[in-house]
């Protein structure tokens, strides 16, 4: 027979909040650490710290039950803590009531990761179980970049809160489930397997009924990659129908969504004030150095701290580079740290599969942020990016960007994190290589590999990282200077012919490049060309042919 809630009756007396819950354990882990070695607080403990009895403790610890006021007050007190009105709560059970803890008539994990090792984010689960229990949020998607541990947060959040619930039903679309089937699965559980129906509306109707929380694991592998951020894939757009209707429509219920990226119509509905919130799981350094915990890795505490920083407190990378550096150091961080490169084999997968989503625009404003490596705002970006794209047109990408947590922004400006940073920088000097090899110009033309107004340091490591690199691989590729020299002489060839629509930044490349080898340009023919972003020798520029060039922001070096 299918089960019904149970009806709870109106009880006097009041109880703990979610302020107050915090604010007595609060006080009890100082009293570990203060008068009991650190040992956690027992049942007898209590007793003898309150003068109440363990029942009465039971009750005011769980929440289950109202307690009077003089009781929580003894409580506090004990404590030196004073009670105040936002610390408890007056319920009303008349009707299902948040505060009620009950345990689940049913739950149903599926394919869910254990989570019994679990460090920090007490915080983050502080707030989340704020937003479903006292502000009955019925859709808060949990966002982050790959690896941060949404999914491990909304596990223990689940268990956290599990006993506010009468259903709990955890479900991954990493397989790409389709709606259908995750209705047929969903409501079957609900029904216990009575009702057959796959409709939206049919499981409304449950949501109503009953108190659920439902989990859906990654949902970035229903949106389309090379798309502008948050749209969904073909087959899977009724996804868009099913979060509009549970986060506009009033339910007793809660749906827990993990994401690497926002669905896009999602800004329309969100707010604090409203019952559709995003919260985005940055990296945790309680998280990072319990990682590295559990590892074979040893350095001090700084060495740990710098390990932490340099994957920006990425639980999953960090877990994936100690594996070599487990390998290739024998577990010692500092020696890792002195080689001063962070993308590996692991690490570089784990990127790969973010920036590979990208749409082409996107990847210009990632290869673009790695060049100017500082952070740049919007007037500079614009100024950048060839061919011209609109500032509305602009925003739009990097708030996709943003809300698929690979730039970061301060005061207009963005950037990216040192990590991510290398492996654009990587992918640039690999892809451009390809292309001068093969003499086929594309992002040669559109990205600067060095820029003339930019700070000293910047310039410096534009050379080291990106026109360094590049030049010394086509060297190695060609075997020497003359051949290098007559090679170049060929993509100015190609640059010259009126085909190629797009020359760009291509011969200013081209110039700094051949300067960087030493390479004479006294026979190159430059002539009617753009000529951007180059540092032109003084000592040799009237023996050049540049004639009708456009010199935009280049400049005479000696």
């Amino acid at each position: 027979m299918e089960q019904k809630p149970r009806s709870l009756k109106r009880k006097r007396g009041i109880m703990l909040s979610v302020k107050g819950w915090h604010r007595l354990q609060e006080a009890l882990k100082q009293w570990a650490i203060k008068t009991n070695k650190k040992r956690p607080c027992t049942l007898e403990d209590l007793n003898e710290i309150t003068g109440l009895c363990a029942n009465t403790l039971i009750k005011v610890r769980d929440r289950k039950f109202p307690v009077d006021r003089k009781t929580l007050e003894k409580y506090f007190q004990a404590f030196n803590l004073k009670l105040n009105s936002s610390d408890f709560l007056q319920p009303e059970y008349s009707d299902f009531n948040d505060y009620q803890q009950i345990m689940p008539i049913k739950e149903d994990w599926n394919e869910a990761m254990d989570t019994e090792i679990f460090y920090g984010r007490t915080k983050e689960l502080r707030t989340l179980e704020q937003w479903i229990v006292q502000d009955k949020c019925r859709l808060i998607p949990i966002l982050g970049m790959g690896g941060m541990g949404k999914t491990a947060l909304a596990i223990e959040l689940a268990k956290k809160i599990k006993n506010r619930f009468q259903f709990v039903i955890w479900h991954s679309l990493g397989n790409g489930m389709t709606l259908d089937n995750l209705l047929k699965e969903i409501i079957g559980f609900l029904s216990n397997e009575k009702d057959r129906e796959v409709k939206i509306g049919c499981l409304l109707k449950y949501l109503r009924k009953y108190r659920c929380l439902l989990i859906l694991d990654n949902l970035d592998s229903i949106l389309a990659p090379k798309k502008r951020g948050g749209k969904y894939r073909s087959g899977y757009e009724n996804y868009g129908d099913l979060f509009k209707i549970l986060g506009q429509t009033k339910h007793n219920s809660c749906l827990l969504l993990t994401s690497r990226e926002k669905p896009a119509f999602f800004a329309s509905l969100e707010g604090m004030e409203s019952s559709v919130r995003s919260f985005f799981v940055k990296g945790s350094l309680e998280a990072s150095l319990g990682t590295i915990s559990g590892t074979k890795l040893f350095g001090s505490e700084v060495q740990k701290l710098s390990l932490c920083k340099l994957y920006a407190y990425n639980p999953l990378q960090i877990k994936i580079i100690s594996t070599p550096i487990q390998d290739l150091f024998d577990g010692n961080i500092e020696l890792f740290l002195a080689k001063n490169t962070a993308v590996f084999d692991g690490i570089k997968e784990l990127l790969e599969q973010q920036f590979e989503r990208l749409e082409a625009l996107e990847k210009i404003i990632m290869y673009w942020l790695a060049v100017n490596r500082n952070y740049t705002n919007i007037e500079e970006l614009e100024k950048d990016i060839i061919p011209f794209i609109s500032p509305s047109q602009l925003l739009e990408v990097l708030t996709s960007l943003r809300c698929r947590s690979l730039i970061k922004i301060s005061s207009g400006s963005y950037t990216q994190e040192p990590l991510i940073m290398e492996y654009v920088t990587a992918k640039i000097t690999e892809q451009i290589t390809t292309e001068l090899l093969e003499q086929k110009i594309c992002l040669f033309a559109r990205l600067a590999l060095l820029k003339t107004n930019v700070s000293d340091w910047v310039e410096e490591s534009q050379i080291k990282l990106i026109l360094d690199p590049i030049a010394k691989t086509i060297l190695t590729n060609l075997g020497s200077i003359s051949a290098v020299e007559k090679h170049f002489q060929g993509i100015l060839d190609l640059l010259r012919d009126k085909k190629n629509k797009l020359v760009g930044y291509a011969p200013g490349n081209l110039i700094n490049l051949a300067n960087h080898l030493q390479i004479d340009l006294k026979s190159f023919n430059f002539s009617g060309l753009s000529i951007w972003q180059a540092h032109l020798k003084d000592d040799n520029f009237n023996e050049i042919n540049f004639t009708d060039c456009d010199l935009k922001l280049s400049v005479f070096t000696r």
